[in-house]
């Protein structure tokens, strides 16, 4: 019985300066606030035409189309018409 009490003395001894021996636990750092939601500020006016806006409009010339050349004519290795 005695000996039961020793060793079971001896393991509350051994816990109890485990436990206090232990580094007291950091406490955990507060995390920074969110980034601010972006701002857009207006800085100069456009046109001021809605969807137009979107894409310029191709203008047509009053000129006539140039006349496009004739396709290249396909050739062998040696350089001569097929």
């Amino acid at each position: 019985m005695k000996l039961i009490a020793t060793v079971m003395l001896s393991i509350l001894l051994g816990t109890l300066l485990t436990v206090a021996a232990q580094t007291p636990a950091q406490p955990i750092p507060a995390q920074p606030p969110p980034p601010q939601p972006m701002t857009f500020f207006v800085t100069s006016a456009g046109a001021g035409n809605g969807s137009e806006s979107r894409r310029p409009r191709r203008r047509r010339s009053s000129l006539p189309a140039a006349p496009r050349p004739p396709p290249a004519r396909a050739t062998t290795a040696r350089g001569t018409p097929t």
